[in-house]
């Protein structure tokens, strides 16, 4: 249970480390499927997922630091919270583009 915490307390850094490319950088280029021609606001896009992957980051975090306290694994609620926010970014992602 150790290893795995610790594992996903790393995965919680790389999203924080990519929200920030994302949100503060604007670099666009590291969203899957990111097509420049398609994008109405650039800006707005890059806020809205580099701030949620931020979040996601954070959360994951938090979850394996408890994890670690209690000598717990949450695979299951970090499974479920990458899923969701994954979930809620594709869709938001589509608010950007052109229709």
């Amino acid at each position: 249970m150790f290893l795995i915490n610790i594992i996903f307390t790393l995965v919680g850094g790389v999203f924080i480390i990519l929200g920030y490319l994302i949100w503060i950088n604007k670099s666009l280029w590291l969203i899957a499927g990111y097509d420049e021609r398609k994008v109405l606001d650039k800006d707005g896009l890059a806020k809205y997922e580099g701030l949620h992957l931020f979040i996601m980051g954070i959360f994951v975090i938090a979850i394996s630091i408890l994890g670690l306290i209690f000598n717990k694994s949450n695979i299951i609620w970090q499974t479920i919270l990458i899923l969701l926010m994954s979930i809620k970014m594709a869709v938001g992602y589509k608010n950007f583009q052109k229709k």
